[in-house]
């Protein structure tokens, strides 16, 4: 039974279809999509929304159709819309997804009063049945709606989930489904095949063979990773810091000078153990109240040491290794595949998606540049898988 054919039977009433009040919003665009990309509860914030756009915009664009993208003040921004989430109250939702040529969007006020309008409506569930909550007026063929993969499970009916049930819908399904119903003769040629558990956190890192003159916008209010462990060049961290809030990574002590004239610059400093590891280094870290992490690649017998040796000192954490990811691309073709991060690694002018197109020497095109790229088959590509996107290129 749908939620409305509930409220009806309990109150007694007749279900009609709704009039809904409007007032003007400036709109500028005769032709455009709404986007309403989150819920209200984070169960419904699905973490594929710039992929999403990334793969419609560009068709899109060639036929002057444009994304508005609806909500809160508290929503992120999606690239590639344009934004009135918090500049409007909720009658000029209703006008907007109005004049909509078609609304996107997670289960929310905004696919009912899409439905409402008889609007073609692209939506993704996860926390309910379609059945229950699903558009209630809309004729079929207007509809294209995503579920993850139950298995026979009902759904949580929860507001939290952890892993969240939203993330398994493929962005690349969504992004066709929107082509279809709007009858755009294109086809995504990509299916995913791999997102690593770490792909989502963004942020900015700086090789320091120069310094990363960068801004608080362009950091997203992170702070700057600097990556002493690929080049250990204390001259430029001390600049560094004079510019900015960092996190320091590296395999070898600092100087102690630099590192108590920054300290409230360094919002966290890692430190990878290795075969060289300095405990008087790390004493002087926990002494001085400098907050630090300590990391290791080693495997579990020299782990078991380390354990032992800085026990007094904290936790040993071991960097993360996909192991389920490679065991399911290690012997595949990977000419066929293709990835994403949401890294940003810079060095000397230049700016890479991953360590592994750094280590090969492949920038991106540049700073805001978040296309796929071929595969590299280096030891830095598995290291960081977790932090990856991967596709799989569909035959033509």
């Amino acid at each position: 039974m749908h939620i409305i054919e509930s409220y009806a039977t309990h109150c007694g009433l007749r279900i009609d279809k709704p009039w809904i009040y409007q007032s003007y919003y400036p709109m500028s665009y005769k032709h455009y999509i709404t986007l309403q990309p989150a819920g209200g509860a984070d169960v419904r914030d699905y973490g594929y929304w710039d992929e999403v756009i990334q793969y419609i915009q560009p068709e899109l664009e060639k036929r002057q159709i444009k994304i508005v993208q609806l909500g809160t003040e508290k929503d992120r921004a999606i690239p590639g819309c344009i934004h009135t989430q918090g500049s409007t109250e909720l009658s000029q939702v209703s006008y907007l997804i109005n004049g909509s040529m078609l609304h996107l969007g997670v289960d929310s006020i905004g696919i009912h009063m899409a439905s409402a309008y008889d609007k073609k409506i692209v939506g993704l569930y996860c926390n309910q049945w379609t059945r229950s909550s699903g558009p209630y007026w809309s004729n079929t063929k207007d509809v294209i709606l995503h579920e993850p993969n139950r298995n026979g499970i009902k759904p949580s009916f929860s507001l939290q989930e952890d892993p969240k049930t939203i993330n398994e819908i493929s962005a690349e399904k969504v992004a066709q489904s929107v082509f279809d119903l709007l009858g755009i003769d294109a086809k995504i040629p990509y299916e995913r095949v791999h997102v690593g558990k770490n792909y989502n956190d963004i942020n900015v890192q700086n090789v320091p063979t120069s310094v990363a003159r960068i801004n608080e916008q362009q950091l997203a209010n992170h702070p700057l990773i600097v990556r002493m462990d690929i080049d250990h060049n204390e001259e430029v961290l001390e600049e560094q810091l004079k510019q900015c809030v960092c996190v320091v990574c590296s395999t070898k002590p600092i100087d102690k000078n630099i590192i108590m004239n920054y300290k409230p610059r360094i919002q966290n400093f890692v430190y990878y153990l290795d075969d060289n590891h300095d405990k008087e280094f790390v004493e002087f870290l926990r002494s001085n109240a400098v907050s630090h992490s300590l990391l290791t690649r080693d495997g579990d017998e020299k782990l078991e040491k380390l354990k032992l040796e800085y026990l007094d000192y904290g936790f040993i954490f071991r960097k993360y290794i996909d192991e389920e990811g490679i065991a399911t691309l290690k012997d595949q073709d990977l000419s066929k595949y293709m990835f994403k991060t949401r890294k940003k690694i810079l060095k000397g002018g230049e700016c890479y998606n991953s360590v592994s197109n750094l280590t090969a020497e492949r920038p991106m095109a540049s700073v805001n540049d978040f296309s796929f790229t071929e595969i590299v088959d280096n030891p830095e590509f598995w290291d960081f898988l977790d932090e990856t996107y991967i596709v799989k290129k569909l035959d033509s």
